[in-house]
């Protein structure tokens, strides 16, 4: 008769990092609508009712990966940062999570109304902490300007990020 304590599995405490990364890849390489609750159940190691406990539906658990890109790119704006500080941040970390911007905008229309709305008012107050830093080194811009730099900024840093990272091309006779 064995007597020893029955052994209990316990999930690991970073699971829900686990099912976003592996639904993030999934949904990357396949897109949403080819991507199943139980394959991203299977490539965590999980059964799909274990999925279900932590997202109630492929939406919600999309607008989580989303959600969760967005917060991979946006840098830190703490009260002391400054205009380039933010940006070179940004072109760091968008060039070290190049498929945000793919999951934005290839698969955001997936997403319900409401959780759409969620995610473009996200972006609108990333925005506005961008124009607040151009506001401070820009304090003459007329109403609207500095959003619309911050605007300008935000691709600008996106565009950066991607060709800083490309293979590196021949330099010119010249430069």
């Amino acid at each position: 008769m064995d007597t020893s304590p029955a052994t209990v599995r316990r999930r690991p405490k970073n699971r829900k990092e686990q099912i976003l990364e592996s639904a993030r890849a999934l949904i990357v390489e396949l897109g949403y609508r080819n991507v199943s609750m139980a394959q991203i159940a299977d490539r965590v190691g999980i059964t799909a009712g274990a999925l279900y406990r932590h997202f109630a539906n492929k939406s919600v658990l999309l607008a989580a990966v989303i959600e969760d890109g967005f917060a991979d790119v946006t840098p830190e704006f703490g009260p002391r940062v400054r205009l380039a500080e933010a940006l070179g941040e940004s072109c760091e970390l968008a060039a070290t999570h190049r498929d945000v911007g793919a999951l934005w905008w290839r698969e955001a229309r997936n997403l319900p109304d409401d959780l759409q709305d969620t995610m473009r008012h996200r972006l609108r107050e990333i925005n506005r902490r961008y124009a607040e830093l151009i506001e401070i080194d820009r304090p003459n811009l007329r109403d609207g300007q500095a959003e619309e730099l911050a605007w300008g900024c935000r691709r600008f840093s996106r565009a950066r990020a991607r060709t800083r990272h490309a293979s590196p091309t021949p330099s010119s006779p010249h430069s």
